[in-house]
Parts: structure tokens; C-alpha cells; sequence
């Protein structure tokens, strides 16, 4: 069973990067959770993490390089576990990931 798509995603609400009012802090602590249940997980958790890698900040860094946290269980863990030592490079290598079959 697939999940259903989305009908309509409207970017001007919700929790969004963007919609964010500036705060003055210098930093901010960015923390990734990452759930289980296989290689849906797994997807899900590359497919964040990876948007995660195309948003650049005011500053001109990656968002994906100023995570501070990941937490993650189970199939959520196979993604986090690729990304910790890609954080420490560049993330330029994300499309040599792929999986087996399709999910």
C-alpha cells in the first residue's frame, strides 16, 4: 500500500524555513528526527534530509551542514547513519544513494 500524494500543499502555511520570522540569534539549533518502520523510513528520512541539502541560508551555508542532531530509529537510521560522515564533506554525493527497489 502507497501513501496517498498530497492533493494541494500550500507554501504559505504551516511550519515552513520561510515562514519563519527572523530572530536575531546568531545560532540556531537544528535537530532531525528520524522514525521507523523500513525502507519507507529510509526514504522518507534521505528525501528530508537531502531537501535539507538544497536550502541555502542567508549566510551561504547549507542548512543540511548546520544540523546539530540526528536522532533516529530503525529504517529511519539506515539514512542518518549515510549522512553523518557525508556531513563532515560536502554533501555532493547524495544522488550515489538509491535502493534496491522501489518504495
Amino acid at each position: 500500500m502507497r501513501n496517498q500524494e498530497a492533493a494541494r500543499i500550500d507554501e504559505r502555511d504551516g511550519y515552513r524555513w520561510d515562514n519563519l520570522e527572523p530572530s536575531g540569534l546568531k545560532e540556531t539549533l537544528v535537530i532531525v528526527t528520524a522514525s521507523g518502520a523500513g525502507t519507507r523510513a529510509t526514504a522518507l528520512t534521505l528525501s528530508v534530509l537531502r531537501g535539507l541539502d538544497d536550502i541555502t541560508l542567508d549566510s551561504c551555508a547549507i542548512l543540511a551542514q548546520k544540523i546539530d542532531l540526528i536522532s533516529s530509529v530503525s529504517g529511519g537510521s539506515v539514512a542518518a547513519g549515510y549522512f553523518a560522515p557525508e556531513a563532515v564533506r560536502v554533501s555532493t554525493s547524495w544522488n550515489r544513494v538509491s535502493f534496491a527497489r522501489t518504495v
